[in-house]
């Protein structure tokens, strides 16, 4: 990287529409049932979710088996709604989905890093 050829975006996470949340675990953490609070219990999937998700992980492997206990919890109709993107996935993917999450079509991503480095 020559220093020459790089720009440098700083940008503040301090957004009216960003929300960090920290709840402290009260189950396993292989379970994922921490999770649970993002799919409303009486939710149907004929509308939106109440707000859109991105969950980081420190694996692939996490980051996956996250997105199928949500997909266990939403109707079958909108499973493809809420993703797991990695740096496995091909840049091209990587730019739709994170265009999809953006427009509104996407619910939740399921992410490791690469999530950020792709939206820069």
């Amino acid at each position: 990287m020559r220093e020459s050829n790089t720009e440098i975006f700083t940008r503040s996470n301090d957004r009216s529409n960003v929300h960090i949340t920290v709840r402290k675990m009260k189950y396993p953490m292989n379970s994922f049932k921490d999770l649970r609070f993002l799919i409303p219990k009486d939710w149907d999937g004929t509308t939106p979710l109440p707000y859109k998700f991105v969950i980081f992980f420190n694996s692939i492997a996490e980051s996956i088996a996250a997105a199928q206990y949500l997909h266990g919890l939403v109707p079958v109709e909108v499973r493809d709604k809420i993703k797991w993107f990695n740096s496995k996935m091909s840049p091209e993917f990587r730019a739709e989905e994170s265009d999809r999450f953006n427009a509104g079509f996407n619910f939740g991503l399921l992410c490791t890093e690469s999530f950020g480095m792709a939206c820069l």
